[in-house]
């Protein structure tokens, strides 16, 4: 009987230690499952955000390349500007715009006028629509 008690007692420490190993591989399994989900997910993000970013970024650089652009009309047009500004200061750039705005002219000086040619009458003819019958009779030879 006490053979037979040291077979079961075997016996039965051989299974809960085989139930332990089994349940502790499930634990190992469970946790590397875990943190590989954790490991996924943290790449996901990281790679969501960094897609993000570079989104940012291209908005960015179209932007810089836009205001780059209109930085050097603002200049251009700053040196027509300046330009103009030198070019009003001197006495014949006042006498022109006189002259024009004003219709001046200097003494002794005389103005002539050129007046566009007139139209003749004979020159430009009124077509004047024919009715039914008579572009009848005309294509008849009447």
């Amino acid at each position: 009987m006490i053979a037979k008690r040291k077979k079961f007692h075997k016996h039965n420490i051989q299974s809960s230690s085989r139930k332990k190993g089994l349940i502790s591989s499930f634990k190992a399994a469970f946790l590397y499952l875990f943190l590989a989900l954790i490991v996924l997910l943290t790449i996901g993000f990281l790679s969501l955000s960094n897609w993000q970013m570079n989104q940012k970024r291209e908005e960015l650089r179209a932007r810089i390349e836009n205001l780059k652009k209109e930085t050097e009309a603002l200049a251009k047009k700053n040196e027509d500007l300046s330009n103009q500004i030198s070019q009003s200061q001197k006495e014949s750039f006042f006498e022109k715009q006189a002259r024009e705005k004003f219709n001046l002219k200097k003494p002794g000086e005389e103005e002539v006028v050129i007046l566009a040619p007139e139209e003749s009458s004979a020159s430009v003819e009124t077509v004047q629509p024919m009715g039914f019958w008579e572009e009848i009779l005309k294509k008849l030879g009447f």
